[in-house]
């Protein structure tokens, strides 16, 4: 049967013949564009307008209730290594020359960014601010997915029942476009520890060409010839990023509006194979889908086992309301929400990276590389 019209976001539990439940159904498609989708149309009847979620997402993994348990809550808990705080008003110049430390990038907390007007009071950001903020019917894209949902849909399927029990909560990783997205960048600024334009200007460009802390600014198509790396991040509990680094070798910043994020990262030097590694693993399918697809799978499934070298020179904490976090280039990190978050971040190429991004730029794209390359001498 196919879904309704309407969008619909249901926590009614399945029967005890039925192992999957339905939290959200998806609804008419609008332009080109792809809405929530449901785990409950037949295979046969469905239409490619739609999307179906994997059942692995439906608690079929455990992933949701592993991570309630005591156990897991005892793991995420265990702080390590905590990053150095410095201050929102650190300016730009003093950040370059006593940031990195011993010659290396470190992450680092931003605190008291809501003190110095970086960012809105925290009263005036909910998830019901947010439908003002942006209108209830603007469409977000999902993260992961060629679909898009509205936010009054998506505010819907925060409050709802069924995303209790997902093991892969649906998270929003929404682009944030100049001209498009106005009502929400005017709402920040990037502080000025990470901000190489004149202090006098505002700080919301996303590779601005006066911005000299970002050597993507330097790039064709006003600094965009690489991509726009600012994004809006939307998330119920237990939804996040996996274990990954970040592209074409660049730093990254992300300020939390609401909530509570966990954060776990490596150094650079560790290898790859050691933080994704399933040898400990069981053969379970579910399992090992669930390490391919979110964060929870892996702090459920691989957290726990990793060397004891690897996992002592974790960095763990917990970023908390107001907090901007800086990540440095090459860092492995995870990060698993505690609670609906709302985060806005954006990836930069910090003037300390320069060969590691200046090779990165010149494989993705050689063309548009030697345009930025001929911008950045100016």
């Amino acid at each position: 049967m196919m879904p309704t019209e309407e969008a619909r976001f249901e926590g009614a539990s399945s029967s005890s013949s039925n192992n999957s439940s339905t939290s959200l159904r998806a609804s008419r498609v609008l332009g080109s564009f792809r809405q929530l989708w449901s785990d409950d149309d037949d295979d046969e009847q469905k239409s490619p307008s739609y999307v179906l979620r994997p059942e692995s997402t439906r608690d079929v993994a455990g992933l949701a209730a592993a991570l309630d348990s005591d156990e897991m809550q005892r793991i995420l808990a265990n702080t390590n290594q905590i990053p150095d705080c410095i201050s929102h008003n650190v300016s730009s110049a003093c950040f370059q020359k006593d940031y990195p430390t011993d010659a290396s990038l470190v992450p680092l907390v931003i605190k008291g960014c809501e003190d110095g007007g970086i960012i809105r009071p925290s009263t005036e950001w909910t998830m019901d601010s947010l439908v003002d903020i942006l209108g209830k019917d603007r469409r977000l894209e999902v993260a992961k997915e060629d679909a898009t949902v509205s936010v009054q849909e998506y505010v819907n399927y925060l409050n709802s029942d069924g995303v209790k029990k997902d093991d892969d909560p649906v998270l929003i990783f929404e682009t944030l476009i100049d001209g498009e997205h106005d009502c929400m960048i005017d709402r920040y600024s990037i502080p000025p520890c990470l901000w190489g334009g004149s202090e006098n200007k505002p700080r919301t460009g996303c590779h601005a060409s006066v911005d000299r802390s970002d050597l993507l600014s330097a790039a064709g198509n006003d600094g965009h010839a690489f991509g726009t790396h600012r994004w809006m991040i939307i998330g119920p509990k237990n939804s996040g990023s996996n274990i990954h680094i970040d592209p074409l070798a660049t730093s990254a910043w992300n300020m939390l509006l609401i909530g509570r994020k966990l954060w776990i990262l490596f150094p650079p030097d560790i290898d790859e194979s050691e933080l994704k590694s399933a040898a400990n693993l069981s053969t379970n399918e579910s399992k090992e889908d669930a390490l391919d697809f979110c964060a929870a799978g892996w702090m459920v499934h691989v957290l726990s086992n990793l060397s004891d070298d690897v996992y002592s020179r974790r960095v763990q904490f917990v970023q908390q309301e107001g907090e901007t976090i800086f990540v440095p280039e090459g860092w492995w990190h995870v990060v698993l929400n505690l609670e609906t978050t709302l985060a806005v971040t954006q990836n930069f190429g910090h003037p300390h990276s320069y060969e590691k991004v200046s090779s990165a730029l010149f494989e993705a794209d050689y063309d548009a590389a030697c345009t930025w390359k001929r911008n950045a001498a100016h």
